[in-house]
């Protein structure tokens, strides 16, 4: 997205419902194909794990039961179509889709037994389904990684059944992750990562794509859109994987903004995670951290 643009705008038994569970709440092991794999699959595998129960609840407040077949856009690692075939039960076909290979594997390997679930090769932006297919069309936290966000969402307008629900799950790079770290030190991170975004693409408001997804959805063809915003909330003592995704995320924003930082800053950034240090963030009384989550839904 470039500016304001929205043109440019980012049956299975009962044990094989209880593996997917299972496997959808456990991080994902980043082994040999981790090559193949975006950088961020480790840390947001933990994401899954840390917010299992908000994040399940979040898809029961968004889609309605009894829909024929539901469909996952960009499915990663398969956590998310699990939870949908979970949500709407063993009638449900659920179809999950992503382009990149390993990331089908993966999600093969974590569904096992829940055969209601179908894998599908294929470019969000050109679905190889009929018009009017999915009671329920679901796109998580994928937006800024699609080459065309703006087609993918055209293309879940045209899949989604009249009378049926799509909903996308974003983030907005500036306001993801709330900790309590100087703001002065923040407000630099945040600027040197959006020079960061600009150096990568072309699109940076991909980046920061949930305050465009009402506008997004209305492109796309939806009549309207609902926004809800959800905070997901920890604090001290943290459970082993929200401490996986805080660092997996901290490691990957420092990757990003370390060319951008000057030393004196990214030495000060470096303090407040190391835990030897006494500014350390995850060592201040009374820490805690918020997530927001945005989820823009809409009928057709």
């Amino acid at each position: 997205m470039s500016g304001n643009s929205v043109q440019d705008f980012p049956a299975a038994s009962s044990d094989g419902d209880g593996d997917a569970r299972a496997d959808a709440c456990r991080p994902m092991a980043v082994a040999s194909s981790a090559e193949q794999l975006p950088p961020y699959a480790g840390y947001q595998s933990a994401f899954h794990c840390a917010f299992r129960l908000e994040l399940r609840c979040m898809l029961a407040d968004v889609f309605r039961a009894g829909v024929g077949s539901a469909l996952d856009v960009a499915c990663g690692d398969g956590t998310y179509a699990c939870w949908l075939r979970e949500l709407f039960g063993a009638a449900t076909l659920v179809v999950a889709v992503d382009a990149n290979l390993t990331w089908l594997q993966t999600s093969r390997q974590r569904r096992r037994k829940s055969r209601r679930i179908r894998q599908v090769s294929a470019d969000a932006a050109r679905l190889p389904f009929e018009d009017d297919s999915f009671g329920a069309v679901w796109c998580a936290q994928s937006l800024c990684s699609l080459p065309d966000a703006m087609a993918a969402l055209k293309e879940m307008h045209r899949v989604t059944a009249p009378g049926g629900t799509a909903a996308v799950l974003e983030n907005d790079s500036l306001h993801e992750l709330m900790l309590p770290w100087p703001p002065e030190l923040e407000l630099a991170v945040r600027e040197a990562e959006l020079t960061a975004f600009r150096r990568r693409s072309a699109e940076t408001g991909k980046y920061y794509a949930a305050r465009f997804l009402p506008q997004a959805f209305q492109s796309a063809g939806f009549r309207s859109c609902e926004l809800k915003t959800y905070a997901l909330n920890r604090t001290w003592p943290l459970e082993s994987s929200v401490q996986e995704f805080l660092y997996g995320y901290l490691a990957q924003l420092r990757s990003r903004i370390e060319p951008y930082l000057s030393n004196r800053v990214l030495a000060t950034f470096d303090r407040c995670l190391s835990p030897a240090e006494p500014t350390c963030l995850f060592r201040l009384p009374g820490f805690s951290l918020t997530c927001l989550n945005h989820v823009a839904f809409a009928s057709k």
